[in-house]
């Protein structure tokens, strides 16, 4: 892969309980969740995706993907806790990805950790709902929890934009 290149990776949450003991934030994945989390991570390996950098938004449930695609992988990566990510919307993300030149500039594969509908929607807007009928339809209808999307991105991560990116492939969760 070229070196102006860069892969960004869009993983929603795997299967989480309905309610959380102290809200939102606090819902924990279930068991079927935490193997969606497994499965997901060795697809991320098989396809040499998991990644330089890693950022989470800080609910249990993203967190504890995370953590199970690390222990099915063996991936340490540090991660970090982005709390913007939390119900973050298009723009948010977008910044977050941009911030990216700053805190990992030489990232040729970053992952991103959240919630639909905000990741789902990036990955749309990155590639300007250009690309394979069934992939966006999967990200508009079907990015289920453990689903991922993977964007091409030419140039550094501050120059990131709607529509700089071509979506090369969208894996739906739950496989």
């Amino acid at each position: 892969m070229s070196e102006n290149v860069r892969r960004l990776v869009l993983l929603r949450h795997a299967t989480a309980e309905p309610d959380g003991r102290e809200g939102d934030e606090s819902r924990e994945l279930t068991a079927h969740g935490l193997d969606e989390a497994a499965r997901a991570g060795e697809w991320l390996r098989e396809n040499d995706l998991l990644g330089e950098a890693v950022l989470c938004s800080p609910a249990a449930r993203t967190r504890q993907t995370w953590a199970a695609i690390q222990e099915a992988t063996g991936h340490g990566v540090l991660i970090t806790m982005e709390p913007v990510i939390y119900e973050a919307d298009v723009d948010s993300l977008l910044r977050v990805v941009r911030d990216l030149d700053a805190t990992a500039p030489e990232a040729q594969t970053a992952v991103i950790v959240g919630h639909a509908p905000g990741i789902p929607a990036l990955a749309y807007e990155l590639v300007a709902g250009a690309g394979d009928a069934g992939d966006l339809e999967t990200l508009t209808r079907g990015f289920v929890p453990a689903s991922a999307a993977v964007v091409a991105l030419e140039g550094g991560w501050g120059d990131v934009a709607r529509g700089a990116g071509d979506l090369l492939d969208v894996r739906a969760g739950g496989l």
